[in-house]
């Protein structure tokens, strides 16, 4: 006959005084303002991802567009999409809008740059929601939640959109770990 042994559970109270510093930390966290970043762009690795010089201090920054996904460079339509980003940022002063650092240690932001076709214009534009337009990267719901005011609340698109089998939808298993050949 075998018995088995049960370790009992024991609850750990935490002081209220730590209890209540957790939660300032956690709204705080919650509620900070974006960090700003205002540089020049220097590079373009894809659809969705940009370096960002800051003169200020000397850095570069990598960031990724906030609430959009790009084809990779080896996808179809990889190549375009970056170009496009290209036309759009490189070379440009910039500001981004950052609230986060994903899993491969890239800021996420908000890009505004100011409109190639419109050196004189007041209103900066918004490259995520430009590659989005001509249909050059996707819009994913789950993003929704981490887009700005700014942003359509639903899939926008133009007239002039990829051909058939552009990235109107993502191609099955692109985000899932599918090897692409």
């Amino acid at each position: 006959m075998t018995t088995s042994s049960t370790v009992p559970v024991r609850h750990v109270r935490l002081p209220r005084a730590e209890v209540g510093l957790c939660l300032l930390f956690l709204f705080h966290v919650a509620h900070a303002e974006p960090t700003r970043i205002i540089g020049r762009v220097v590079a373009v690795a894809d659809g969705d991802t940009l370096t960002i010089l800051d003169p200020a201090n000397n850095l570069q920054h990598k960031i990724r567009l906030a609430g959009i996904d790009a084809p990779e460079k080896r996808q179809p339509f990889g190549e375009r999409s970056r170009q496009h980003l290209a036309h759009l940022a490189h070379g440009r002063d910039a500001t981004a809008l950052c609230n986060k650092i994903d899993r491969y240690r890239r800021r996420v932001c908000k890009i505004m740059v100011q409109p190639p076709d419109c050196p004189t214009c007041d209103k900066p534009l918004d490259v995520g929601l430009a590659q989005i337009t001509v249909g050059t990267a996707w819009w994913y719901r789950e993003y929704a939640v981490r887009q700005s005011e700014n942003r359509p609340l639903c899939p926008y698109r133009s007239k002039r959109n990829l051909p058939l089998n552009s990235p109107r939808s993502p191609p099955p298993g692109v985000r899932s770990g599918a090897k692409l050949t």
